[in-house]
């Protein structure tokens, strides 16, 4: 192996000082203490427990399941027409007036309060 060119080397460091400042050449390492590295690795600790809770299996009809399919309290079906709504546009309206957006502008619009004391009073029948 040749030896490396030093000039060109602390020439490139120059420019680099020049362009980027000071803190773009120093060496990181030179920036690290214990305390850093400590705070470094809780952080990991504490990501690393996080991804492990949310891979949870559950045994579920024979197969092993993640918890995340269980998570979902969104109930996907709009109580004015009873269709199953797959439509990502529809999720607003699902979760505020649990009703699709057709029935949304049929029904609801310029109507909230009304819509969501019909809404109080079928929640009551059930």
């Amino acid at each position: 192996m040749t030896e490396p060119d030093w000039d060109k080397i602390a020439k490139l460091e120059k420019a680099i000082m020049e362009k980027y400042g000071e803190r773009a050449i120093i060496n990181p390492k030179s920036l690290w203490n214990e305390e850093k590295e400590k705070e470094y690795l809780n952080q990991i600790k504490a990501l690393s427990n996080q991804s492990f809770d949310e891979y949870n299996l559950v045994e579920g009809g024979g197969f092993l399941l993640s918890n995340k399919l269980f998570t979902s309290d969104i109930n996907r079906i709009c109580v004015s027409c009873n269709k199953y709504c797959l439509n990502k546009g529809d999720n607003l309206y699902l979760n505020k007036f649990r009703c699709c957006f057709n029935c949304y502008v049929q029904y609801v619009e310029d109507r909230e309060q009304k819509w969501f004391e019909k809404l109080k009073h079928l929640e009551g029948k059930e």
